[in-house]
């Protein structure tokens, strides 16, 4: 996972110049949001949600940890002053299970 830092860097490392981007072009929140149900959707939480309501068993650990890594995330990112805009990237989220 990549670090996620306040400061948003164009393709030199550079800091990016004090011009806004175009508002269309932004994402917001609930693109983040999205992005979060998207990662979430392998994990199938509906599944393990519903066992632990009919059995009263846990949610698997691995599957527990990999939920809340990709909340996190989402949050962490959702508290940045812009949201960047390759929020999408691989690199922010947590690596999918096996």
């Amino acid at each position: 996972m990549r670090v996620i830092e306040g400061v948003e860097c164009g393709g030199t490392g550079e800091a990016s110049s004090g011009l806004l981007p175009d508002a269309s072009l932004v994402p917001s929140l609930s693109d983040l949001h999205a992005e979060m149900a998207r990662r979430l959707a392998p994990l199938n939480m509906a599944r393990w949600d519903a066992r632990l309501k009919a059995t009263g068993l846990p949610v698997p650990r691995h599957i527990d940890r990999k939920r809340r890594e990709i909340e996190f995330v989402a949050q962490a990112l959702g508290r940045l002053a812009t949201i960047p805009a390759d929020y999408r990237d691989d690199l922010y989220w947590p690596a999918l299970l096996p």
